[in-house]
């Protein structure tokens, strides 16, 4: 599995995520628990995204970022070289 973001990585996440988580779109300042960037990341291919956290475990679920089409998505843009995002890397 990939390690988490760096200090840079994350400060990069946070400015282009405006305030919000950038799966679920919460508002940092609505957030109950501490607003983590790490709560969700790819496995070693880049294919499925794994929720570490019980908010992560909750993303995958409820936004079904892992069903057939977006998996097979993912594969096919990494086969093309499209994918992960050059900041995954």
């Amino acid at each position: 599995m990939p390690d988490a973001p760096s200090r840079q990585q994350r400060q990069q996440i946070e400015a282009r995520a405006d305030g919000v988580c950038e799966y679920c779109k919460s508002p940092v300042q609505y957030a109950v628990q501490s607003f983590e960037c790490e709560h969700i990341i790819p496995n070693e291919n880049f294919t499925l995204i794994i929720g570490i956290t019980a908010t992560g475990r909750a993303t995958v679920k409820t936004m079904r970022l892992n069903r057939s089409g977006v998996l097979n998505l993912r594969r096919i843009l990494l086969m093309a070289s499209e994918h992960p995002p050059e900041d995954w890397r």
